[in-house]
């Protein structure tokens, strides 16, 4: 037996260090290395002040605030109140505690406690010192301790209640402010005013300022690390207490941005995490790094921290919300780390094995040994702008600036600055490069220039042969040739001679950051149009054969898995080299890029345009950005290993949420009902990234993916028993392999039911039977009448014997009479032979006319999920050519979307297309029709706004309509068909902001928005004309359309809408009305985006009632 315990912990240990060594260890980093996401009301919390953040075994992360408790699985919140749980005494949650499947929840107002879904609630009356709870614990025993304002007490389980007999009186009557319960079965107890109390054994230990190097009797947490300090947090510094039970102040007491030490944590990793009233710190090692206040939060007081599943950490505030913090995929390094400045344009090797210099916006950073310095070379610059820093192989020192070309023989100690006095052909230096000649080439914002080993200085402009006088960037290949990049294209250079290469190849001139050749020899560029293959003397443009979001290409590096890591103004993408020679000899379509952005711990979306990367021998990539320098390991890219916990939340029937935790299972009505079941995935890295697929067993044959949606929809289902399953992936794709399950249960009319049609069947079997088992009856009823008539007949010959002779004649009549009867009764028996036929036959018809029907009716099912099927991969269609959320976040401060389509694929749609310069245009357009005919016309209308805008460079929001309207009657041929399908919309371009300021210009077609203006506090609808797209009119007059132009600012708010939301009757066949929609949106526009979105889709709830929806609603909410 003890043999088996043995290796059961054995076994956990194991385990135990398996999830472990799949977590990155951050216990290095420091603070501003994290990735940070804060949460605020902005965001949907009812207020900032967030008392206490936990993860319970489920994976939900639940918030106490002053306002509720919310249970938050990463996009969505649960909020829980003495309005909506009448065991809930409180609206201040103060803590929080999870035994086993019980939730002990402590407010202002007592204590709740909730198990599967069922509450119960403790006051003073159940035996609480107080109402009012402090912390709440679970010993090494299971007992449950509580901390209230006017003492201690424990829970009794068999007598349902608090009790504090027993409780050694120093702790009674008094203010706990915080339990710990260690491991070695000691209870730590925090008071405010007495210290600190250890309980083990019946005995009583007190650490206080009058006995100890404490110095405040308020304590306000206790931690035990896995080294055995025990931790202490007071209103006066931090403290542990050694194994020899003595106290010591923290040896960095001074560094705490706050001595009032408010929160503890030690990560699985050992670092503490230590909370105050001026931030947050964290210690390991000896190091210590700090978040006080940065451009996501302000100076803010800590109360609680935890870490998640994955290895996050959380943080709630006092008056700044929560804030999670993970490493992601990359390091970055900023001023924190040494760096003279975030802004970044070029890392270059330095004079040293090992040492880089780094070109920024003021000055030039040395990195050495792991840590940074100024590089004394920056006090002696002109301008502090260094766009590059380059040493060549003699170990001279070129630094490019706008006010000239630096140089330095001696590693900055003196220098000698190169200008147009000097011979360049410009001030502005932007990159240098030393050829295999060891000539030192300096590209300028106005010539070439290359300074020659003797010193000489040759230039070269336009008229000498370059495409373009500003120079991006330089690069020599195998052949000793040099190929200069410019803003009108490249020009190649070799044995004195400059050739135009886009005129040599047919190209357009544009934009070329950089160019790099790979050790086959293959000459590979980026450009503002993506990236570019020359070999074997020809070019091959990619194009649209790179599927992704963002075409511009800063810089590209190959690492060891021949992967190309791009730099471009939406972050950084890979893309796979195999794939791109694939695609140019035809042996594959095309490929997808893998963008990594802040939701993968950039700390800027910003790559430095035209920024010079290094590529070190270990394989890693440093990347300039204007957020810090980037550090990525290929080699070591670290996967979120965990995958979500998926769980299903809510299932609906015709809008009617079912009870259904309990069983696991839902059973639905006879007839077309529509169902609805809404799901989540519980991953906080990148949770809006989280996708999942779904599954109705029985009917549904391939998993359907349903990106990031969290709600699966069905409708008219046959009947029978199936099993919704759903999974879910990470930000990494990694998917769980449990799925989340609930039964539905689909019921028959009585005439589906089995029972029936084989009683029917039988019937008619019977019905049948019976027919001929009565023709049979009158057929041998008929024979035994001739027979008797025969008997008869007979008897009469032999009484008439005598006769026989006298009445020859009669008798020769009689016996002709007599075979007469004899052949009809020949001829009966033959006919009833026949009808016993003919019986047989009309059975096996009607047997076959059964099959017939049985098989009918399963083709009409078989037709029908084939007809579900392909509108529902119609509505995955459509969702995907909906907006990205990339293109969405990036470009607006928040946003939401209401599309709920009326059947499962949807005739209205949202459209937003991003040009050059970050002009914006947004549109929201209802077509004619709903389900699959409006969704046809969606398709058609997204395909013609993006040629309209994008192609052909139609801007005027007027002009757009125009143009729409005639591209819909040429694609409906409307002219000659007589269709009368159309739309209308409303399209918006947003002018780009510039100082925090922009123009909206709004043009509609029988549609109108709202504007609110945040500094005058208005809500404006502004109504477009009353006219339609597409259609035919009586009158062939031409449309027009008006402009409506407004100012905007950051904050500002516009709404875009269909009318389906407003045209939605109620129980009593009321609409609910542009008056209530205006009233509505006045009433919440003071509010974040976040509650409005909410508040609409409460209303429309609440107005719909049982009703049936009607047409298709789409509402957006934009803020700026």
């Amino acid at each position: 037996m003890k043999n088996k315990i043995v290796s059961i912990f054995l076994l956990l240990f194991i385990l135990s260090n398996s999830l472990k060594a799949q977590l990155r260890n951050t216990s290095q980093l420091s603070l501003s290395q994290y990735k940070m996401k804060v949460y605020t009301d902005k965001d949907g919390l009812p207020n900032n002040g967030a008392l206490f953040v936990k993860q319970t075994n489920d994976k939900y992360i639940w918030i106490g605030t002053y306002n509720g408790l919310i249970q938050f699985d990463g996009v969505q919140k649960t909020f829980f109140t003495p309005s909506n749980t009448k065991e809930i005494h409180g609206r201040v949650f103060q803590a929080m505690l999870e035994d086993k499947d019980t939730l002990w929840i402590g407010t202002q107002g007592g204590l709740s406690k909730e198990t599967d879904e069922d509450w119960s609630s403790f006051r003073t009356q159940e035996g609480l010192p107080s109402n009012i709870i402090a912390s709440i614990s679970k010993d090494q025993e299971g007992k449950i301790w509580v901390g209230t304002s006017n003492g201690l007490a424990f829970y009794a389980p068999h007598e349902n209640k608090f009790i504090t007999e027993g409780i050694t009186p120093e702790l009674q009557n008094t203010h706990i402010s915080t339990i710990y319960s260690s491991k070695n079965d000691v209870l730590w107890v925090g008071t405010n005013t007495k210290g600190l109390y250890g309980v083990a054994d019946n005995k009583l230990i007190n650490f206080n300022k009058r006995n100890s190097n404490f110095t405040s009797n308020q304590i306000n947490a206790v931690f035990k690390s896995a080294t055995g300090k025990l931790w202490v947090g007071t209103k006066e510094g931090l403290f542990f207490i050694d194994q020899n039970e003595k106290v010591q102040p923290f040896p960095l007491q001074n560094q705490l941005p706050n001595k009032h030490v408010t929160a503890l944590y030690e990560d699985q990793f050992g670092a503490l995490w230590i909370g105050t009233e001026s931030g947050l710190s964290k210690f390991f090692d000896g190091n210590i790094s700090h978040i006080v206040k940065n451009d996501k939060i302000d100076k803010h007081i800590v109360l609680d921290i935890t870490e998640d599943h994955e290895g996050s950490i959380w943080v709630s505030t006092y008056h700044s919300g929560i804030y999670l913090l993970n490493r992601g995929k990359f390091i970055t390094y900023q001023e924190e780390q040494g760096v003279i400045d975030d802004v970044i344009y070029s890392i270059r090797k330095g004079h040293h094995e090992g040492e880089f210099i780094v070109g920024t916006d003021e000055g030039i950073s040395i990195y050495k040994d792991g840590d940074f310095f100024t590089h004394r070379i920056t006090k002696h610059l002109i301008t502090p702008v260094v766009k590059d820093a380059f040493v060549d192989s003699k170990g001279v020192m070129w630094v490019c600036s706008k006010k000239g070309l630096i140089k330095s023989t001696d590693q900055g100690h003196t220098t000698t600055v190169l200008t147009t006095a000097s011979g360049l052909s410009n001030d502005y230096a932007r990159q240098v490069l030393e050829d295999h000649q060891n000539n030192i080439w300096v590209g300028t914002a106005n010539g070439l220039n290359v300074i020659h080993p003797d010193g000489s200085i040759e230039k070269f402009f336009m008229k000498d042969g370059l495409i373009d006088n500003f120079i991006l960037s330089m690069y020599e290949d195998s052949q000793n040739q040099l190929w200069i990049c410019t803003r009108e294209g490249m020009t190649t250079y070799k044995d004195g001679k400059f050739e135009n290469f886009m005129k040599k190849n047919n190209l357009k001139n544009q934009i070329v950051f950089k160019v790099y050749e790979d050790k086959e020899g293959t000459i590979w560029y980026g450009t503002n149009n993506g990236i570019f293959c020359y070999k074997d003397g020809s070019v091959f443009e990619f194009g649209n054969k790179v599927i992704g979001i963002t075409t511009t290409v800063f810089d590209l590096v190959e690492d060891k898995n021949q992967t190309f890591w791009v730099t471009c103004n939406n972050g950084i993408y890979t893309v796979s080299k195999r794939d791109l020679l694939a695609i140019r000899s035809g042996e594959k379509e095309n490929t997808e890029i893998k963008l990594y952005n802040h939701n993968d711990g950039l700390a800027s979306n910003d790559a430095t345009a035209n920024g010079v990367s290094l590529k070190r021998e270990n394989g890693e990539i440093w990347f300039p950005t204007l957020g810090g320098i980037v550090v990525v390991n290929p080699e070591n890219l670290y996967v979120n290993p965990f995958p979500p916990n998926v769980l299903i939340n809510e299932v609906y029937i015709n809008n009617e949420e079912q009870d259904f935790k309990k069983s696991n299972e839902v059973t639905i009505p006879a007839g077309n009902e529509r169902l609805e079941i809404k799901f989540t995935g519980l991953s906080f890295v990148a949770p809006e990234v989280v996708a999942f697929k779904y599954k109705l067993t029985g009917y549904d044959e391939e998993w359907i993916d349903s990106r990031s949606s969290r709600k699966a929809f069905y409708t008219n289902i046959p009947p029978g028993k199936y099993q919704f399953e759903v999974i879910s992936c990470n930000n990494d794709q990694v998917w769980n392999t449990n799925s989340a399950k609930v039964t539905i249960i689909k019921l028959p009319f009585w005439y589906e039911r089995p029972i029936v049609q084989l009683l029917i069947l039988l019937g008619l079997i019977a019905l049948v039977a019976l027919g001929y088992r009565v023709r049979v009856k009158q057929l041998q009823a008929q024979q035994v009448e001739l027979e008797q008539k025969v008997e008869e007949r007979t008897i009469e010959i032999k009484t008439q014997a005598d006769e026989i002779q006298q009445q020859a004649e009669e008798l020769q009549q009689q016996a002709e009479e007599l075979e007469i009867q004899r052949d009809h009764l020949s001829e009966t028996n033959l006919i009833i032979s026949e009808r016993n036929q003919a019986l047989y036959d009309k059975n096996e018809e009607v047997s076959k006319l059964i099959e017939q029907v049985q098989e009918a009716n399963l083709d009409i099912t078989r037709k029908n999920k084939k007809v579900t099927d392909s509108i529902r991969y119609a509505e995955t269609m459509q969702q995907a050519i909906l907006p990205e959320k990339d293109l969405i976040y990036s470009n607006f401060s928040d946003f939401f979307a209401i599309f709920q389509p009326k059947d499962i694929v949807s005739g209205d749609f949202y459209w937003i297309s991003k040009k050059a310069g970050d002009t914006l245009f947004v549109a929201c357009v209802d077509c004619t029709g709903h389900g699959v005919p409006g969704a046809l016309m969606s398709m058609i209308g997204t395909n013609l706004l993006s040629k309209i805008v994008n192609e052909n460079n139609i801007h005027e929001p007027d002009l757009i309509l125009k143009e729409l309207d005639l591209g819909i009657k040429s694609a409906l041929k409307q002219e000659k068909s007589n269709n009368k399908d159309g739309m209308d919309l409303s399209v918006m371009r947003i002018d780009p902001f510039v100082d925090g300021k922009s123009k909206l210009h709004f043009s509609g077609a029988k549609s109108f928005i709202f504007y609110f203006n945040r500094e005058k506090g208005e809500l404006e609808k502004i109504t477009g004309n009353r006219i339609a797209i597409g259609g035919i009119r009586k009158k062939k007059v031409e449309k027009s359309f008006d402009v409506h132009t407004r100012s905007i600012e950051k904050g500002d708010r516009v709404f875009l809408m269909t009318d389906g939301y407003i045209d939605q009757c109620n129980d009593e066949r009321k609409k609910f009305g542009s008056t209530k929609l205006t009233t509505l949106l006045e009433q919440t526009v003071s509010q974040s985006l976040t509650y409005q979105h909410n508040a609409l889709i409460d209303s429309m709830k609440d107005h719909q009632g049982q009703t049936e929806q009607r047409d298709d609603i789409t509402i957006l909410g934009i803020e700026f």
